[in-house]
């Protein structure tokens, strides 16, 4: 398993987590670097740094918020898994599998 730091660093709060995720209140964000799917962000309130799916973003008075709770897990999948769909962004899924919510290529899922 990786692990990431996810913290404050003056306070010496720290929680190391797989994943990370963007909870009410904390929806505003910093970003870090743009890209063509997924930018990378820095959640203001927590100090986390994840990668946040571009139509989850937008802006407001000059400010940048995610749009909704979020996660960026990326989801290991096997054949023959059974994953619940949330929704389908583009290439990607959003997706349920084992009770974690994330993120898998849609061409990888098959209807049964």
């Amino acid at each position: 398993m990786s692990l990431e730091f996810c913290g404050e660093t003056g306070s010496r709060t720290y929680i190391f987590k797989k994943y990370h995720k963007i909870a009410w209140p904390n929806y505003e964000v910093n970003l870090i670097k743009p890209g063509k799917i997924f930018s990378k962000c820095l959640q203001t309130n927590t100090n986390c740094v994840l990668k946040i799916k571009n139509e989850f973003l937008y802006k407001n008075k000059e400010k940048l918020y995610c749009l909704d709770d979020y996660v960026d897990n990326f989801i290991e999948v096997e054949k023959g898994d059974v994953v619940k769909l949330i929704g389908v962004y583009g290439i990607y899924a959003y997706v349920i599998k084992d009770n974690n919510v994330g993120w898998i290529k849609f061409r990888y899922l098959k209807k049964y």
